[in-house]
C-alpha cells in the first residue's frame, strides 16, 4: 500500500517539501511491513474503502516535494505564484523568500518579466533536494544557529550580503487579499517593484494585503 496526499490548493498553508519528505521517511521506516489493524480515510471518495488487514508495503510523498508544474500567469507576481500549489509544488513560504533573494529578484516581480524563470525554478529544486536529509533547513550553508537561512526571519536586521535593513510587508494574490503572507526583502539586492510606502524594518502586522496600512491588524503568518 502506498499513502499518498494531495497537494493544498493555494490559501491553504502546508508544510515545505523537505518537511513531507523527512516525515514520510520516518513513517516508511515505521510502518513498512506491519499489518493494519485500523483503516480511516479522510479523503470522501475513500471513505468506504477498508484496508484493515493488509500490509503496508511503503509510505511515498507526492507532488509537495517536488518543483512541478508550469506558471502560466505572467502578470501575477513572482512572490504569490511561488505559494500557489495550484501551479507549483514544493515551496512553502520559508522557500519562496529565501529562492527570490538568491536569484536576486523582488518578490512584487511579475512573472513575465523574469530574466531567468527557469534558473530561479532550478535553484528552488536545488535548495529542496539539498535539504531533504537535513534535520534543520539551511540555505546559506552553514548549519549553526543563527546562520541557516539567508532573510527569512530577519526583519529589522542587515543584509547577509550587503548590510542593506531587510524591509517586510505582506504579500497576497490580487484576487485574494486574505490569502497574505509575510515577506522579507533586500532592496539592494533584490532591485524591482516593492510595495509603495514600506520601510525596513516595518511591523507587517501593522500593514495589509501587497503593504498598505492596515490599522490594528491581526496577527502574521509566516
Amino acid at each position: 500500500m502506498r499513502i499518498d496526499g494531495p497537494d493544498r490548493a493555494r490559501g491553504r498553508p502546508a508544510p515545505e517539501g523537505d518537511t513531507i519528505y523527512q516525515a514520510a521517511r520516518r513513517l516508511h521506516q515505521a510502518l513498512a511491513g506491519r499489518v493494519l489493524s485500523v483503516s480511516d480515510f479522510r479523503v470522501p471518495r475513500y471513505a468506504t474503502v477498508d484496508l484493515t488487514g493488509s500490509t503496508v508495503l511503503e509510505v511515498v510523498p507526492r507532488g509537495k516535494h517536488l518543483v512541478a508544474g508550469a506558471l502560466t500567469h505572467p502578470e501575477c507576481e513572482i512572490g504569490t505564484v511561488l505559494l500557489d500549489q495550484t501551479v507549483l509544488a514544493g515551496l512553502g513560504n520559508v522557500y519562496r523568500i529565501e529562492v527570490c533573494f538568491l536569484g536576486g529578484v523582488s518578490p512584487w516581480t511579475p512573472v513575465g518579466e523574469l530574466p531567468d524563470l527557469a534558473g530561479l525554478l532550478e535553484r528552488a529544486r536545488r535548495l529542496i533536494v539539498a535539504n531533504a536529509e537535513r534535520p534543520t533547513r539551511v540555505t546559506t550553508g552553514s548549519a549553526r544557529p543563527g546562520e541557516q537561512l539567508r532573510i527569512y526571519g530577519r526583519g529589522r536586521r542587515p543584509c547577509r550580503r550587503c548590510g542593506t535593513a531587510i524591509r517586510v510587508a505582506e504579500q497576497a494574490p490580487a484576487d485574494a487579499p486574505e490569502e497574505a503572507r509575510v515577506t522579507s526583502w533586500c532592496p539592494r539586492c533584490q532591485p524591482g517593484p516593492a510595495p509603495a510606502g514600506t520601510r525596513a524594518g516595518l511591523g507587517a502586522a501593522a500593514r495589509g494585503p501587497r503593504g498598505r496600512p492596515r490599522p490594528g491588524g491581526p496577527g502574521m503568518r509566516t
